[in-house]
Order: C-alpha cells, then sequence, then structure tokens
C-alpha cells in the first residue's frame, strides 16, 4: 500500500500555491477530489454506509436505493438511463449513496466540494464557521496506474 502524504493548508492562496508545487513535481496529470470530512476514508459514501458490514448488506442496499430512486424520480427527468450503471452516475448527482468515487481535473471543483460539504454554522456576520477540517485529495494518474498493474 503506497504511503500517503498530507499537507495542511489554512488559505486559498496557501492551497493553490502546494496545486502548483504538486504539478510541477509531476509528469502526468493529477486528479482531484473534495471530501468535507478529513476522518472519511477515501472510499464511495456507499461503504460508509453504518448499517452494512459484508458486501452482501451493500448489495442489498444498493438495489434498495437503486429501485428506490427509479421509483421516486420518474416526475423529476425525462432521460432514458438504459443501464444502472447510468443510474448510478445519475443518483450521484443528486447525493444518493452510490459506489461510484468522484475525481475532477480541476483542483479549484476539488476544493469547492470540500468546502461546500464541510459542517459548518452562520457566524454573527453571516460567515461561515466550521466544525472541522475538510479535505482535498490528490492523485497521481500515472503512478497510480503503474502501481495497479505491478499488484496484478
Amino acid at each position: 500500500m503506497p504511503t500517503l502524504k498530507t499537507k495542511s493548508v489554512q488559505t486559498l492562496k496557501a492551497y493553490i500555491s502546494l496545486v502548483e508545487r504538486l504539478r510541477i513535481n509531476r509528469k502526468g496529470p493529477l486528479w482531484y477530489r473534495g471530501c468535507g470530512k478529513v476522518s472519511h476514508e477515501l472510499k464511495p459514501s456507499l461503504y460508509r454506509h453504518k448499517g452494512s458490514k459484508s458486501i452482501e448488506d451493500f448489495m442489498a442496499l444498493e438495489k434498495q436505493l437503486l429501485a428506490r430512486f427509479q421509483q421516486k424520480s420518474i416526475p423529476f427527468h425525462s432521460r432514458s438511463l438504459a443501464d444502472p450503471w447510468e443510474w448510478f452516475f445519475f443518483m450521484q448527482h443528486y447525493g444518493v449513496p452510490t459506489r461510484l468515487l468522484d475525481w475532477s481535473e480541476s483542483p479549484l471543483m476539488a476544493l469547492f466540494f470540500a468546502v461546500t460539504s464541510a459542517r459548518h454554522a452562520l457566524g454573527s456576520q453571516g460567515q461561515p464557521v466550521f466544525n472541522g477540517d475538510a479535505s482535498s485529495w490528490f492523485l497521481a494518474t500515472e503512478r497510480w496506474n503503474k502501481r495497479a498493474v505491478q499488484l496484478k
């Protein structure tokens, strides 16, 4: 298992500076993922469900969520969704837990999702006051793919 490196930033300027430094040192592209809770592991929301422990539990939950979403979404879309994968992608964008893990080629999009999904309250001036740290994951895709091929 590769070692994860962590960096902490407190400002937008520091975040952009970190992204720039990482891009300079990489040959291939980076992908980014924003998460509102630093304690969340890098796993899809379906697999973070507290009531499910086994693969059978996750499969049953996924089947139930898919069926419920298909039934309740009929009045709200006119898309022709042919297979379960198309449904999963559609569900993902409405916050339904799925097995999918969204990534972006934009570090600012990842930051947007990290900040907007972080728990917060409004301060006296209407500004957000966060109740914990958010995170952005950075993935060097070429290194990841090389490593995945070596594991086979």
